[in-house]
């Protein structure tokens, strides 16, 4: 099972949904830098979580790994939004986390 299968898993187990990011390689040129090899923000907020994963995977070179953007989910600011998440920190993705090791404990990772 990859990694991202065993990810997908977990968030399963947890009741949490994730969302796959497409990273054209055509969306690489997003952090090139005047100054320096690379920089880690995108022009645009609307880029980050991509531009995020893609800085990510520069480093990780052929490690198994994945990139939670959880900026935005982090706390809910709203009463009881869609009357499924409670105001204030939501913990999203710690279920995951969570499972992700029961997962990867189980495939003896």
């Amino acid at each position: 099972m990859t990694f991202l299968a065993q990810l997908e898993a977990a968030a399963e187990r947890a009741g949490e949904r994730l969302l796959r990011l497409t990273m054209y390689p055509e969306y690489d040129d997003v952090l090139d830098s005047d100054v320096g090899a690379v920089r880690n923000e995108a022009d645009d907020l609307h880029e980050e979580p991509v531009a995020a994963a893609i800085f990510l995977r520069r480093f990780a070179a052929d490690a198994a790994w994945g990139h939670l953007d959880i900026g935005g989910s982090a706390s809910n600011e709203h009463v009881n939004l869609f009357d499924v998440v409670p105001r204030g920190p939501s913990g999203v993705a710690t279920a995951t986390l969570a499972h992700l090791a029961r997962v990867l404990a189980e495939a003896g990772a």
